[in-house]
Formats: C-alpha cells, structure tokens, sequence
C-alpha cells in the first residue's frame, strides 16, 4: 500500500490510472488539473478529509468497492440549522455519488459522517447506488429556506436498488416551504432510518416496489409522504403535524396496492390518510390530533372508484373539549368514503372523538364495516348517506352525539334507487344518560331501496332503540333485535 505523507500534495496533469491502494495520511491530497483520474483500488482516509482537490476534471473508479466519503471530495460539516447556513455540499455529494456505476463495480455506496451538512440544491442517488449517514441523530443535512426543487433526488434508471439510509433531512428553521425533501422514481428503493421534516412535501413516491420504512415525517407544509404510483410497502413510521399525512393517488391506475402498515400519526390538522385513487391496504395505522388545532376533514378519506382497498385494525381518534383539547369540526370523520369509492372494507379498528367515526357518501358499491368500534363522536358513530351495496356487522356504536335531535349509533339514510343494505349483529348503546338519540336511526324514502335490520343490539338510548321513518319505512325490514 502506497502512503501519503502528511501534508503531501500530488498533482496529476494527464488522465491517470490509480491500482495500488493508497493510504492519505493527515493533510495529504491529489490535485486534480483538468484531467481525469480513474482509482481501481482501495483507499484509507479519514472520512472527513479532503483528499481530491479540482475544479474541472474528474474522478472515477472502482475505488476497491469499498465506501467514499463526501468528505473526501470538500464536503463540510459546517451547517448551521437555525441560520441555513454553511458550505453548500450539494457539488461534493454528487460528486461523491457519481464516482462509479453499478454496472462496472457494483454497488456504490457513499457514507455521509456524521456532522451538520448544509445542501442547497439536488442531491442524485442513481440506481444503485447507496448515500448512508452514520445514524438518523447524527448525520443532518440541512436545507436553506430559499431551497426549491427536489433536495434528494432518487431518479429512474435500470439496475440494482437505490439506497438512503440513517440520516435526518431538514429544512431550516422555518422550513423550505418550496422544495420536496425526498422525491423518489427509483423501483425498488430502499429508503429506511430516515427523518425528513421542513418541507412541502417530506417524501414523494413516484415509482413502484418502493419500501419506505423506519421513518419519521414532520412539519409537511402540504403533506408528509405522497404516492402518485402504486404497489408500493410503507410501514414502521412516525407523521407529526402536517395537513396530510399521507396522500396517496396512483396516477398508473393499476390494481396493486400500495401496502400501508405500522404508522403512528399524530397533530394531523386535516386528513390523516387522503386516498384519491388506486388501491391501498391499511393496517395498525393510528391517527390522532393533539397539542392543539383540529381536525378539519377526516382521520382518512377514501375517494377512489378505482381499487380503494381495506382498512384492518387501524385507530383514529379526534381530539374533544372533554379530553383537555381543543374540539373537533362537527362535519369531519374517522373515515370517510366518498366520490365513487366501491370494494371498500372496514376491519376492526376504533374510530372516536369525530363529528363522524364513520360516514360513507358514495355512488359506488360494496361497502363493509365489520368488528369496529365508532364511539365519543359527536353526531353519529356511522352515519350512511348513500351507498348502494353496504354491510355493518359486529360493531360497537355507542355513546356517540350530542344535541341533535337524531344523534344515532348508526343513522342509515335510504334516499338512492335499488340501494340494498344489512345491517347485522352490531352493539349501539347509552348507558347513563348519555346524548345518543337512537342505537339505529333508518330515513327510508326510496320505494326501490330494501334494507335488512336484524340481530343487533340496541339498549338505553335516551330517545329510542331503533326508529324507521320516511316514506318508504315499510321496505325496511327490522327482526330479531333486542331493544330495551
């Protein structure tokens, strides 16, 4: 192994081949004069130090397969989170990234020391290659206010998976409202141990079999994550106070869901899961709002017509006076269904403290909500305004409502042609005085509309059990319920 003393500068004047592994001692570098440099061996050098100096030429190679460092082609941890400012980095990491493709030498992979780096332009990951910080808390790269564009940049290509991995990704203080923190169009990219926060868009998925895991978003001046492809994992993640939390609109309108799993929202002022169109399955989602503010909408709205997927085990919970925060908005909802969704199916799951914890408003069809629980609303626990092909089976529906004169477990409205619903085995209650009106409440005022209201379970509402009204109240048919 070749060793460059300390302080030693070597100048290379014509393109040059490097094969034997070199060592940089302390202050050692190679200056590089409008030519190119090509490394096909391993190099030893502390990460943080520069060790290529040019303006014009470039470096290349294999570099052994082993890791570069940013560090080593001017990067600096210099960045001040609070001011934005700092050396811009963003020349020294793409230059770092763009040493060697994955076709000649494998994976490229680009470690990124830990320190405060400050970025002010787009950062390219190409397939196959690899950017990964030393942990989520120790490697920071910060982004002035006045950043626009895509910060990182994981673009299309052929080959091996894209990779970022263990940093934190912020703008600063203040946030860069104009720019995306993480835009990926990579397939199959791992992104994973990543914090992104200050952005419009944290992170935007716009290819397929991407995995976004072990994450946090926060302060998404428009939304945290968004999905424009389908057939994408997110899983294992944190989304704190944005609008949006997840927005997802699979603009390829294929029937692959993306898979949504594990998440934790909190702070979610408007929607917590927007789903405008393709296929989504949700599991073990939790969304709630606290320290302040409200939400506006829903704690996930469903408005696809194409392949809007399930909803398994997932929690979304409103904030109340009740509970030492501000109230909800009256109109907003646990989940809510709406535009033309179909094929949509509720499992299990707590939706509580909405004006809603379900409301369904579709002109699409096969609706089932099955073993959930809609309580601490404060109009209705499910409230159906239109669906032409709906299923509530085993759920609890109880102490919701307030003032209203109909506050009901389940209000179902029967206004559509040839609408058909069953209504089955569900637990609406209110013990103790409470507001709900009704355990079931049914406005039936369509004569080619049938509904089935059998084995549920309705006790102690303070107006009555179960009330069939409207024109058309005689196509409803009620029995084997227990009412008292």
């Amino acid at each position: 192994m070749a060793r460059f003393l300390p302080g030693a500068i070597i100048i290379v004047n014509g393109n040059t081949i490097i094969l034997q592994p070199i060592l940089f001692q302390s202050d050692s570098r190679i200056t590089i004069n409008n030519t190119q440099l090509s490394i096909d061996a391993s190099i030893q050098a502390d990460p943080y130090q520069q060790i290529f100096v040019y303006t014009s030429g470039s470096v290349t190679g294999t570099f052994g397969k082993s890791p570069v460092s940013v560090g080593w082609f001017g990067a600096r941890p210099d960045g001040n989170l609070v001011t934005g400012a700092g050396t811009n980095n963003t020349s020294a990491f793409n230059r770092a990234l763009g040493v060697r493709s994955w076709s000649a030498t494998g994976p490229n992979i680009v470690v990124v020391p830990a320190g405060t780096w400050m970025v002010n332009g787009q950062i390219n990951i190409t397939q196959g290659s690899a950017l990964i910080g030393a942990a989520m808390g120790s490697t920071l790269l910060v982004v002035p206010s006045s950043a626009s564009g895509n910060i990182i940049n994981l673009p299309t290509g052929s080959g091996p998976s894209s990779v970022l991995r263990n940093m934190r990704i912020t703008g600063q203080n203040g946030g860069a409202s104009n720019a995306t923190g993480i835009f990926c169009a990579a397939n199959g990219a791992q992104i994973d141990n990543i914090w992104c926060a200050s952005f419009k868009t944290c992170i935007e998925l716009a290819s397929t079999d991407i995995v976004l895991s072990n994450f946090v978003v926060e302060h998404g001046f428009q939304e945290g994550v968004y999905v424009t492809i389908d057939s994408n994992l997110i899983y294992s993640g944190i989304v704190y106070e944005c609008p949006v939390g997840i927005r997802i609109k699979h603009d390829n309108n294929e029937s692959t869901p993306t898979i949504i799993s594990n998440i934790k929202m909190s702070s979610i002022s408007c929607i917590g899961v927007k789903h405008a169109k393709g296929r989504v399955k949700m599991t073990a989602v939790s969304v709630s709002h606290v320290n302040g503010g409200m939400f506006q909408t829903a704690g996930f709205v469903i408005g696809s017509a194409e392949y809007p997927g399930a909803v398994q085990q997932c929690e979304f919970i409103g904030y109340s006076a009740t509970l030492g925060g501000p109230s909800v908005a009256n109109t907003s909802s646990g989940v809510y269904i709406t535009g033309g969704a179909s094929n949509v199916n509720i499992n299990g799951g707590l939706f509580k403290n909405f004006g809603f914890g379900i409301r369904v408003n579709t002109s699409g069809s096969t609706i089932n909500i099955v073993g959930s629980q809609c309580i601490n609303n404060i109009k209705h626990g499910i409230f159906i305004e239109r669906a032409t092909y709906l299923i509530v089976a085993n759920t609890q529906c109880s102490y919701n409502g307030s003032s209203e004169a109909t506050d009901s477990g389940i209000y179902l409205n029967v206004a559509e042609s040839y609408e058909r619903h069953n209504i089955v085995g569900n637990l609406c209650i209110q013990g103790g005085g409470g507001p709900q009106k009704y355990g079931i409440y049914v406005s039936a005022n369509n004569s080619t509309s049938k509904s089935l209201i059998t084995s549920n379970v309705c006790t102690y509402n303070a107006t009555g059990q179960i009330t069939i009204a409207g024109s058309s109240a005689g196509n409803i048919t009620e029995t084997n319920n227990l009412k008292s």
